[in-house]
């Protein structure tokens, strides 16, 4: 039996709530304000050189790319399946598809996944420092998605007939 519209928390929205073009837009939203702001402190560190713009093209194209890619599947398979979403889990969203965006760069550049010595030079070493560097990007972007895409939802109420029945 599914839960009534009165039982959810305002931090949930129902599936069949949401805006399917919403949450699209908000997933290639969410990670732009996160990719600026660690590009920004890159740059702040190290410098900007000749091909630093494209670079920061690049590196935010994935990012959005990887976002819409992950948080489709994760919204596809399972909110869809459950029937609701709520701003943990968008957080938790916004975490992991930071976190797996270095590894899924490792895997599609095709370097060697099997190496996890983060003291080694190796990409995997790298993946690994990167993927805990950017886990606060992450839950940022994991609340921009929240903001712009889950929680301006209108929850509708259902057929309330069979409570006179």
């Amino acid at each position: 039996m599914r839960a009534a519209v009165v039982d959810l928390p305002p931090t949930q929205r129902r599936w069949r709530d949401l805006s399917k073009p919403r949450l699209f837009l908000s997933l290639a939203a969410a990670p732009l304000l996160p990719t600026m702001l660690g590009l920004l402190l890159v740059f702040m560190v190290l410098g900007h050189g000749e091909d630093a713009f494209q670079m920061a093209a690049t590196i935010l194209g994935a990012a959005i790319a990887w976002s819409l890619v992950a948080g489709l599947l994760y919204l596809l398979i399972v909110v869809r399946w459950r029937g609701v979403l709520g701003r943990v889990e968008c957080l938790m969203l916004g975490i992991a598809t930071a976190t797996t965006l270095p590894f899924a760069a490792v895997v599609l550049l095709g370097q060697d996944t099997f190496s996890f010595d983060p003291e080694s030079s190796d990409s995997t070493g790298i993946a690994v420092i990167l993927a805990i560097m950017i886990a606060p990007f992450g839950l940022l972007g994991g609340w921009v998605f929240w903001r712009l895409g889950v929680r301006p939802t209108v929850t509708t109420v259902g057929d309330v007939a069979p409570v006179f029945d």
